[in-house]
């Protein structure tokens, strides 16, 4: 994974649930999940379509889910959800 230069916040996290498959997977392969949450919550939102991005736009503007998505190892991606 690549570095990260943290950025302003573009909306504000309320409360943080990680799945135990998400939880593991950053156990083994030594990522921190606080670098993850900082470039969701700064719009480096990784592999995402076109459309997803452009939802994610509209959700820090108006309010709603913003989704990120960021590939660990060539087969295992680790999703982030912000429900508004």
């Amino acid at each position: 994974m690549t570095k990260h230069k943290s950025k302003p916040p573009l909306f504000r996290l309320g409360d943080i649930y990680m799945m135990p498959g998400a939880s593991a997977a950053q156990t083994t392969h030594a990522v921190n999940p606080a670098t993850l949450l900082d470039r969701h919550v700064t719009g480096d939102w990784s592999n995402l379509s076109p459309d997803d991005i452009k939802a994610n736009h509209d959700a820090v503007a108006g309010g709603g889910r913003v989704l990120s998505s960021y590939r660990i190892t060539p087969k295992i991606r680790i999703w982030l959800i912000t429900e508004a």
